[in-house]
């Protein structure tokens, strides 16, 4: 079958680059094409970079690992949100780098396949399928229309966009995920070394409710999506388009039993302080001698004889509620106080003290663990469907932008580029 030459000019994309390029015939200067445009070689190369995707997206991956970091060694704060800045960060640099002078060309392998059988200039002759492989996977590729150039790169631009969302939503969950792990074990930790272990399994009843109730809101929302048939372009279906990688990733980390576990190990320390409550104990002793040395009648005409007589009470009072744990950190006050009272006839002695307790208690009762497990969940239940209902809602208009760039290059390559090809009249004999 015979194939195209190339003539100066010809328009070069890059499977993996978010920009067009024409190539440029330097290698020779006397054999021209196609009305006058001179005949590219072996020897001639693009005229520019062509943004790299790979690095804009290896940038994403490297922020986000490098924000991790920062945030585990707490050298930045912000959490989450500040992993997925930092990888939106590192694919913006990466993208900067992809436009440093020349670093294409450095990059660039050599033309294959080309005429073998045919010399132009002492050189062999590029032909219309012949493509440069590059050092990082990528392959320079020929099309004779502009059009059909840009439309291609506009799909590699969608492609990356999707991607590169895809990195930043999936640094943003699993390293929330990651920081709940960390907050739930601390917590934990902090309810069994302060109240024991009675407390630490009914605080991790109510983390558990938080999962099963997370897990149920998540089940409803996909439900809804696949009735109203929004699953289907959240997912690239609709375009066939779920089995892009980036499509794939984001169906892992968004699935609701890891959004549920977020919630459930986040919510450790927030049920904690709700089933935490102020304990306090009071004990009051008195004790009381009384002398009496004459006869002694009250008001209601009883007589005491002389002599000498005591009593004692004690009084106690808490606030601990039912099959609740006091912590091991407490504060003890005790203080004590004499009242001596003389008269002609009487002396009464009174010595009262008094010992307190001050603490903290945590509320084991099941219910009450359960029902804060419920309202942390139905709390943060906007939230939480906010954030998958944005996540849902970029990658399906992301889809939707793909698979309509993926429709305009098709159509772009059966009109332009067939008319532009139709105006090359020179052909090789053959492969």
């Amino acid at each position: 079958m015979s194939k195209l030459y190339v003539p100066d000019g010809a328009w070069l994309v890059c499977s993996d680059g978010m920009k067009k390029q024409q190539i440029k015939v330097t290698s020779q200067s006397t054999v021209t094409i196609a009305g006058g445009y001179l005949k590219a070689t072996v020897d001639d190369r693009p005229g520019g970079n062509f943004m790299c995707a790979k690095m804009v997206i290896a940038g994403a991956v490297v922020g986000a690992l490098l924000g991790a970091a920062l945030v585990v060694g707490s050298v930045l704060s912000g959490g989450a949100l500040a992993v997925a800045a930092c990888a939106a960060a590192g694919a913006a640099a990466g993208a900067g780098v992809s436009l440093i002078p020349s670093i294409c060309g450095m990059l660039l392998q050599n033309w294959t396949p080309f005429d073998s059988n045919v010399l132009t200039a002492g050189k062999h002759p590029l032909l219309e399928n012949s493509m440069i492989p590059c050092r990082l996977g990528g392959n320079v590729m020929i099309l004779y229309s502009e059009k059909a150039a840009d439309e291609f790169t506009d799909k590699v631009v969608a492609e990356t966009v999707l991607t590169v969302g895809a990195v930043v939503c999936a640094s943003y969950l699993l390293s929330a995920l990651a920081l709940s792990v960390g907050a739930a074990g601390s917590s934990l930790l902090a309810t069994y070394a302060e109240y024991g272990m009675a407390s630490t399994i009914m605080q991790g009843l109510g983390m558990g409710t938080v999962f099963a109730a997370s897990y149920g809101v998540n089940a409803v929302y996909d439900e809804v999506k696949d009735v109203t048939g929004f699953e289907n372009y959240v997912t690239g279906q609709a375009y066939d388009l779920d089995k892009k990688p980036q499509n794939e990733l984001m169906g892992e980390v968004t699935d609701k039993k890891y959004g549920a576990a977020t919630d459930a190990l986040g919510s450790g320390k927030e049920i904690s302080q709700s089933q935490t409550s102020g304990y306090q104990s009071t004990t009051v002793n008195q004790s009381t001698i009384s002398q009496n040395r004459v006869f002694i009648a009250d008001n209601s005409g009883n007589v005491t004889p002389p002599g000498t007589t005591a009593t004692s009470t004690t009084i106690s009072a808490n606030n601990r509620l039912p099959n609740s744990s006091v912590g091991n950190t407490q504060v003890h006050v005790n203080a004590s106080s004499t009242n001596v009272r003389i008269t002609p006839n009487t002396t009464t002695a009174t010595s009262t003290s008094m010992s307190s307790v001050y603490g903290t208690q945590y509320n084991n009762s099941l219910r009450s663990n359960v029902a804060t497990g419920v309202k942390t969940t139905a709390g943060g239940a906007l939230k939480g469907l906010g954030i998958n209902f944005a996540i849902d809602l970029f990658r399906a208009t992301s889809n939707w932008a793909l698979a309509s760039q993926i429709a305009e290059l098709n159509t772009a390559m059966q009109n332009e580029e067939a008319a532009a090809r139709a105006k090359i009249n020179v052909l090789a004999g053959k492969d």
